[in-house]
């Protein structure tokens, strides 16, 4: 029997004994010759917690053994807990357990998946079937150019196919500074000059005076006093506030980098709800829904959101996380997430970046990649950058790259609207395009 099959049969067996279906003596049939050779990895929530008769009690069992819902089973068995004082299961994300001084530990990662951040509270986190983790932690595979692209990671070999993009596929012919790019046998091309006469590897807006070539939408306007793009005013309830660059920019692979910040402190009805970073293909007048839509949930696109208030659903589980949505609308007026983070207050794993609502500037700095989003953001005080865990290298759904898109800002209030506004922003591309 294979090990999944003696995993299954091991599991069979606890849950007759658990609801009292088993032909055990009076005095507590022993478990302990089942066969545990080998384990199948077990995902959480895959086994309910045992019940425990009581602390310590080993009454009838053998000096070895404990009693859990009324049969004795080995101390050292993860499927009943480690120790003599627990029937709480073993349970890794794609991993087995075992038992390693009373305590649960990782025995091995399920295929496909390894330990990288060397967390045991998460068990194997990590996908290492994909191009940024091929085969083993951050072994990424090349990248190729604009006219090639990424097959599907070979874990065994550690290695990713490079496949030809198909003629028409749009890119961007290095500082050639021309519009409507596209790939042709592999090879990019183009001859139409910029329609905008404008051509740069950079953007920048919003450095200490207002910037021409950027539309303001709904409650966004520009502060000339603090002198910083205002997209949602303090207290102003149910809005929503955007303001993009007047034109679409090809995006292969790009970095953002702005100053944020959302004053909840001493406003009025003020935690709430959130600012984003939006690449669209609407134009720049778009405006999504306000509150918890924080200004781009109705667009076509995709957004990396820093946000305040916690809507219980659609990924929010505290109200000081962040995320990587798609801007479709989920089952509430929220964006769709592809990863949402934990409370960037807390101080584990790399220290927090504090409450994004208490009115400090931070800096965040968002990347584009091989068709995936990364966030990361400066701690208050120290400055210290943070890669924001488990937004790293989160792939977008249906993006092509080279595609045209309007990048810019957006942010929403429901009930409660705290300030949110930004400055200092910098748009870096690889090589000079149309702008």
């Amino acid at each position: 029997m294979g090990s999944k099959g003696r995993f299954a049969a091991l599991a069979a067996t606890a849950a007759a004994l658990i609801s009292g279906c088993s032909s055990s003596s009076a005095g507590g049939e022993s478990i302990a010759g089942a066969d545990r050779d080998a384990q199948a990895p077990r995902d959480a929530g895959s086994e309910a917690a045992a019940t425990r008769d009581a602390s310590g009690d080993g009454a009838g069992c053998a000096a070895d053994q404990k009693r859990c819902s009324g049969v004795c089973v080995p101390l050292g068995d993860p499927v009943w807990g480690c120790g003599p004082d627990t029937c709480t299961p073993c349970i890794f994300a794609h991993a087995s357990s075992t038992c390693a001084a009373d305590a649960c530990t990782i025995e091995t990662c399920g295929a496909g998946y390894a330990d990288c951040n060397q967390v045991q509270a998460d068990g194997c986190e990590t996908d290492v079937t994909t191009a940024t983790d091929c085969g083993s932690c951050g072994h990424a595979c090349p990248l190729p150019d604009q006219c090639h692209e990424l097959g599907a990671c070979d874990p065994s070999a550690g290695t990713c196919p490079v496949l030809q993009r198909a003629d028409g596929a749009p890119c961007v012919v290095g500082n050639s500074c021309t519009s409507g790019d596209v790939c042709t046998g592999g090879m990019c091309g183009g001859s139409a000059p910029c329609p905008t006469d404008v051509c740069g590897a950079s953007l920048s807006a919003f450095t200490g005076t207002s910037t021409p070539g950027w539309t303001f939408n709904g409650v966004a306007a520009y502060d000339a006093t603090a002198n910083t793009a205002l997209l949602v005013p303090d207290g102003q309830q149910f809005s929503a506030g955007s303001v993009f660059y007047d034109d679409a920019v090809a995006a292969d692979t790009f970095t953002v980098s702005f100053d944020f910040r959302m004053t909840t402190t001493g406003g009025t009805n003020s935690r709430g709800d959130g600012i984003a970073f939006v690449m669209q293909t609407d134009g720049p007048t778009a405006l999504g829904l306000a509150g918890g839509g924080l200004g781009f949930v109705g667009d076509t696109g995709y957004a990396a959101e820093l946000d305040i208030y916690d809507n219980s659903a659609c990924g929010d589980a505290n109200d000081n996380h962040a995320g990587i949505d798609t801007a479709d609308r989920c089952s509430i007026d929220e964006p769709v997430p592809l990863a949402t983070s934990g409370n960037l207050i807390d101080a584990s794993p790399t220290g927090g970046v504090g409450d994004l609502g208490d009115g400090q500037w931070r800096t965040a700095t968002v990347s584009l990649a091989n068709g995936a989003l990364s966030l990361s953001v400066t701690s208050a005080g120290s400055g210290t950058v943070i890669a924001v865990p488990g937004l790293q290298n989160i792939a977008l759904p249906g993006f092509i790259k080279c595609s045209a898109y309007t990048l810019g800002f957006s942010a929403g209030g429901g009930s409660l609207a705290a300030r949110q506004e930004i400055r200092n922003v910098k748009v870096v591309f690889p090589s000079s395009r149309c702008l």
